[in-house]
């Protein structure tokens, strides 16, 4: 059975320099044996990934004022797994009932210079979209 989250507190320190503190999560739990051994298990959260998106939209089709920064922030609303591959489509889906613009379609980057359907985050990273990440062209 699962107990409640402990903090648990990592410091590290060198001559002459501050102290820092690190907080992680544990988690106690106990054994499948039924003896209530509690054995703590670490984690952290993985660390992010920034992914960048370009929204296409059909020049002429937008008819609401700021429709640009509304397309950012649905993209960025989307969550992620750790190490998921990130792609136009799903950066797409987003915007599925989004009526304000003609969505002709979408690429992205792990790197703002080459731009792709689809792309891979390192394995052990969380795929992150901020909305300063999104840039929307009309065409």
């Amino acid at each position: 059975s699962l107990h409640d989250a402990l903090p648990i507190f990592v410091v590290a320190e060198s001559p002459g320099a501050s102290v820092t503190i690190t907080a992680k999560n544990v988690q106690v739990y106990e054994t499948l044996s039924g003896s209530a051994q509690l054995f703590p298990i670490q984690f952290d959260y993985a660390a992010n990934q920034n992914i960048y998106v370009k929204i296409f939209y059909e020049l002429g089709s937008a008819t609401a004022t700021g429709f640009d920064s509304l397309i950012q922030s649905l993209v960025a609303s989307l969550s992620w797994t750790i190490g998921q591959s990130v792609t136009a489509a799903l950066a797409l889906s987003a915007l599925s009932d989004y009526a304000f613009a003609r969505i002709t379609g979408a690429q992205v980057s792990t790197d703002n210079i080459n731009w792709y359907y689809e792309v891979y985050p390192n394995a052990n990273k969380l795929p992150y979209i901020a909305a300063a990440s999104v840039t929307v062209v009309g065409v």
